[in-house]
C-alpha cells in the first residue's frame, strides 16, 4: 500500500475585521524578536522572526477501505485521508502560503502557530496545482503579529546562493519549526527553483528564506530517494506567489472570510482535526496493539471519544470512526486472528475491542443521518452500514480515496490478498428433505427429512474447514413393492443423529459437506414378515453418511443409511436394511 498523502493540512489564520467585498488595506507587518524556546537541560534556543511565522498545516479528508488478508479471515482496513505540512504567515489578516498538495482533497483544514501560539481554522483561496502551491485564509478576531510579507519585486536569485528552508519535518507534534540549509542549484523549465539542500515530508510548503531573511520560495518538493535522489528539492519563487494574491485581494479573500464566519462550528472542527492529525493515527494503533498486548491501558480511546462527543460535523464523526474501527482490528489480530470482538475471551480485551467497535458504528450512523451522501463519498461508511465493500481491482487497491493509509503496524498488517469478506459466525444447523429408496429388502420409492443442530461449532462462514459436533432427527417413508407377496406395503423410519460434521471451503461459496452420524431409531413396515406385524422394530445398529457440494449457504448431497433390521423375514436372523438418497437443504 502505497503512503498516505500528507493531502490535508488545514491552515487556520484569519484578519480583525471586514467591512465590505474588498479587504481592507493591509496591515503593515510587526515582527516580533526573536523569542526563547523552553529551557531544555542545556540551555535554551531562540527562534527568529521567521520561525515565528512558520505554521504548521493540518488536513482531513474522505475515509476509504482496503481489503487484507489477516491470521484467520479477510479484514476491511480504514484509510483515512489526513496529513500535515508547512506554511507561512504572509498577511497579518491571516493570510497563509504552502503547497498545494498539503490541502489538495482536504474537506478540512486548521493551522497551528509555533510555539503553542494558537490553533486557527482555515480554508482554501487559491490553488495552483500545475506550480504547486496554494493560498490559505485563517480565521482570526485579532490581527497576526508575526507574518514574513511576500516581496513586492521579486528577490534576484543567483546559482550557488545560500537559502534555508524552514517547517515542520516528519514530527506533526513539534512546537517550533526546524531549519535546514542549501544553495539554489538551477532555474527548472517551468520556472521553478532546483535546490541542493536535504527536505523531509512534513517540509512541503514551507518558507525558503535567504541571508538577510527575505522570503524567496515555498518549497514543494524532494527528489525521490526511491529513485536514488538525494539532497534536492524544488521551490516556487514569490513571483507567482504574490500574482496570485495580488489577484485574490480584488474579492476572493472576502468571500472566504465570510464562509469561515458562517461555520458555526469552525472552532472546533479545527480542535477535531488537530487531534486527529497531530496525536491520533499511528499513536492511537500503537495503543491498541499495547493494550492487545496487556502492557497498557486505553486512556488515548478514551480521549478519542470524549473528542468525538464535542464534535457535530459529520466527515470528522467518519474519521474519528476509522480510528476506532482500525484499532479494534489491531487489538483482534495481535491477540491471535479472533474473527470479532466476541470471539475473544471475556475480559477487558475483549471489552476494549467491542466498545471500539460499537463507537465505529455509532459515529458512522451520526454521520449520516446528518449527511446521507456519505456512503457514496465513502467506501467506509458504504462498508459499515451494508458489510460489504468493493475492491477497486484485483491487486487489491483502496476504494473511496486517492490517498493511501500507512500508519497500520507491520506487526499486525497481514498481506494483501483479494478475496470476499466472510466473517459472519452462524450457527450452521443442517435442514434438509429429498429423495430415497430402500435397496437390500424390496423395491421402494420414498422421502426424507433431517434436521441437524450442532453443540460444538468451530470457524466462520469463510474459514477454509468448519467442524460441528451435533445432534439431530431424521425421518424417511417408502413405498414399497413385494413381487413375492404380490403386494404393497409402506414403511417408516424414525431415527436420531449423533455425530461430527465437516464442511471444506475452495473458494467462495463452493465447498463440500460431509456428515458421518450415528442415527438409532425404530422401523414399522412389513406387515406379513413373520410375526413383525405393525410392531415398531428398534434399530439400534444404524448409521447415516452424507456427501456432496455446498454454495454459500446451500447444499446438495448423496445419502446412505444402514440400519440391522432384526426379525424382518426370517424371524431368526438379521436383515440388512440399506437405504441411499440424495437431498438439498440450507445452513444457516
Amino acid at each position: 500500500m502505497r503512503r498516505a498523502l500528507s493531502l490535508l493540512s488545514l491552515l487556520v489564520f484569519s484578519w480583525s475585521t471586514v467591512a465590505s467585498a474588498q479587504l481592507s488595506p493591509p496591515v503593515a507587518p510587526q515582527l516580533s524578536p526573536p523569542v526563547p524556546a523552553a529551557e531544555t537541560p542545556f540551555g535554551g534556543v531562540a527562534y527568529g522572526a521567521v520561525d515565528s511565522a512558520t505554521v504548521r498545516v493540518f488536513a482531513v479528508g474522505d475515509v476509504g477501505t482496503e481489503q487484507v488478508r489477516g491470521r484467520s479471515t479477510m479484514r476491511v482496513v480504514a484509510l483515512p485521508e489526513t496529513g500535515h505540512g508547512s506554511g507561512v504567515l504572509v498577511d497579518p489578516r491571516g493570510v497563509v502560503v504552502t503547497a498545494a498538495h498539503v490541502v489538495e482533497g482536504a474537506r478540512h483544514l486548521a493551522v497551528r502557530l509555533p510555539g503553542g501560539g494558537g490553533l486557527l481554522p482555515a480554508i482554501v483561496v487559491h490553488q495552483d496545482d500545475v506550480l504547486d502551491f496554494a493560498l490559505v485564509l485563517v480565521l482570526s478576531d485579532d490581527a497576526l503579529p508575526n507574518v514574513l510579507p511576500l516581496p513586492e519585486a521579486p528577490p534576484a536569485l543567483t546559482v550557488r546562493q545560500t537559502v534555508d528552508a524552514v517547517g515542520y519535518p516528519l514530527d506533526a507534534t513539534r512546537e517550533h519549526p526546524q531549519s535546514t540549509r542549501g544553495i539554489v542549484s538551477a532555474a527548472l523549465g517551468d520556472g521553478r527553483l532546483q535546490l541542493g539542500i536535504s527536505v523531509n515530508p512534513g517540509n512541503s510548503g514551507g518558507p525558503l528564506v535567504d541571508e538577510r531573511e527575505t522570503l524567496v520560495g515555498i518549497v514543494v518538493a524532494r527528489g525521490d530517494v526511491q529513485r536514488g535522489v538525494q539532497g534536492i528539492g524544488v521551490a516556487v519563487p514569490t513571483a507567482p506567489i504574490r500574482a496570485a494574491y495580488d489577484g485574490a485581494m480584488r474579492g476572493a479573500f472576502a468571500r472566504a472570510h465570510r464562509e469561515l464566519r458562517a461555520r458555526a462550528d469552525a472552532a472546533r472542527s479545527a480542535e477535531v482535526v488537530d487531534a486527529l492529525v497531530r496525536l491520533g493515527g499511528v499513536e492511537l494503533l500503537e495503543e491498541a496493539a499495547r493494550v492487545a498486548d496487556g502492557v497498557a491501558g486505553s486512556e488515548r480511546l478514551a480521549h478519542f471519544e470524549r473528542v468525538a462527543s464535542q464534535t457535530n460535523e459529520p466527515s470528522l464523526l467518519i474519521l474519528l470512526a476509522a480510528y476506532f474501527w482500525d484499532a479494534s482490528l489491531v487489538m483482534l489480530e495481535r491477540s491471535g486472528g479472533a474473527p470479532t470482538p466476541s470471539h475473544l475471551p471475556p475480559g477487558s480485551l475483549r471489552d476494549t475491542a467491542m466498545r471500539a467497535q460499537a463507537k465505529a458504528r455509532e459515529l458512522v450512523a451520526r454521520a449520516v443521518s446528518m449527511d446521507a451522501t456519505l456512503a457514496q463519498r465513502s467506501a467506509f461508511v458504504a462498508f459499515l452500514q451494508t458489510g460489504q465493500t468493493q475492491m477497486a481491482n484485483q491487486a487489491g487497491q483502496p476504494t473511496g480515496a486517492p490517498a493511501r493509509w500507512s500508519s497500520f503496524s507491520p506487526t499486525v498488517q497481514p498481506q494483501l490478498r483479494p478475496e470476499a469478506d466472510e466473517t459472519g459466525r452462524g450457527w450452521f444447523p443442517m435442514l434438509t428433505v429429498g429423495y430415497q429408496a430402500d435397496v437390500a429388502s424390496a423395491p421402494s420409492n420414498g422421502f426424507q427429512v433431517a434436521a441437524y443442530f450442532p453443540l460444538v461449532l468451530t470457524g466462520t462462514r469463510g474459514s477454509a474447514v468448519r467442524f460441528a459436533f451435533g445432534l439431530g432427527l431424521g425421518f424417511s417413508f417408502n413405498l414399497q413393492g413385494d413381487d413375492y407377496y404380490d403386494d404393497d406395503w409402506d414403511s417408516f423410519d424414525v431415527y436420531g443423529l449423533v455425530g461430527p460434521s465437516l464442511r471444506f471451503r475452495f473458494s467462495a461459496g463452493i465447498g463440500l459437506v460431509v456428515q458421518a452420524a450415528w442415527a438409532p431409531g425404530a422401523r414399522l413396515g412389513c406387515p406379513d414378515c413373520y410375526g413383525s406385524g405393525d410392531d415398531w422394530e428398534p434399530t439400534f445398529a444404524s448409521f447415516r453418511f452424507a456427501v456432496g457440494p455446498s454454495f454459500g449457504r446451500f447444499h446438495m448431497a448423496a445419502t446412505v443409511r444402514v440400519a440391522d433390521a432384526h426379525r424382518y423375514y426370517d424371524g431368526d436372523g438379521n436383515l440388512l436394511v440399506l437405504q441411499v438418497g440424495a437431498q438439498g437443504g440450507v445452513s444457516f
